[in-house]
């Protein structure tokens, strides 16, 4: 869980400075509410899935053991 976006499946991604981009994906949103509804509940459970506290709180405890070579449990040992 790196991105907070996944194209077409939690929002849609357009490229920077493109106007058109933006435009039409606006335009695809607002033609079909259903899609909105859709991705808007994908976002939700993917946000909570992937950036709840117990999960970065999770990742950020494994970098620190990969960054310093042994668990965090050894530290004052």
């Amino acid at each position: 869980c790196r991105e907070a976006v996944v194209n077409g499946q939690t929002g849609l991604l357009v490229p920077a400075s493109d106007g058109k981009a933006l435009a039409d994906a606006l335009q695809k949103l607002v033609n079909d509410p259903a899609e909105r509804v859709r991705m808007g509940k994908h976002a939700s459970q993917y946000a909570m899935d992937c950036f709840s506290i117990q999960t970065v709180a999770k990742e950020t405890f494994s970098l620190y053991e990969t960054l310093l070579g042994r668990p965090l449990s050894d530290i004052g040992e």
